[in-house]
């Protein structure tokens, strides 16, 4: 759990696959299980797969997961081969390609607003962990608020990282 932000919370089930609870900060859970939901019916077919949301809460605006079997790529990182680690970062590049070409258009599309919290919290963390790289983290985030970009209504993660990324088996 971060102050400020959302958590995540894993059940490991007993007797089959891990569940895991989201708390969303500012969002709406029941619309990231519309999205989920939507993104995994129009997986089928392709080379990536979206979790299975299986319910939400909107009293603590939460929704759950069930956990994804496979390959961890975080675990490809640290441990692989050069040769498999490039072979399976091949992978994830076509199976991202696939999944923005996949046609899916989001119900609220990411703005200006989103993205320049994103910058500021990012900063703040950043500087939280390295206290020496505080003015160089609100340095590059006063950058990124002065960058006039307006996003296009895509799929997105919104915490993209190398553990939230596996390989079915």
């Amino acid at each position: 759990f971060r102050p400020g932000l959302g958590a995540t919370f894993r059940w490991p089930g007993q007797g089959r696959d891990a569940v895991y609870v989201k708390i969303q900060k500012g969002a709406d859970a029941e619309q990231a299980v519309s999205a989920l939901q939507t993104l995994r019916a129009a997986a089928a077919g392709h080379h990536f797969a979206v979790p299975d949301a299986t319910g939400f809460d909107p009293g603590i605006n939460a929704y759950a997961m069930r956990q994804v079997r496979g390959e961890i790529y975080r675990d490809t990182l640290a441990q692989a081969a050069p040769a498999e680690v490039a072979a399976r970062t091949r992978e994830l590049l076509s199976a991202l390609a696939e999944f923005h070409a996949c046609g899916v258009k989001p119900e609220q599309r990411l703005n200006r607003g989103h993205m320049i919290e994103q910058a500021k919290t990012a900063a703040a963390q950043l500087a939280w962990l390295c206290p020496r790289w505080h003015s160089d983290a609100e340095k590059l985030a006063a950058e990124i608020v002065a960058i006039p970009v307006q996003l296009a209504a895509s799929p997105a993660h919104g915490d993209m990282k190398p553990e939230h990324i596996v390989f079915a088996r």
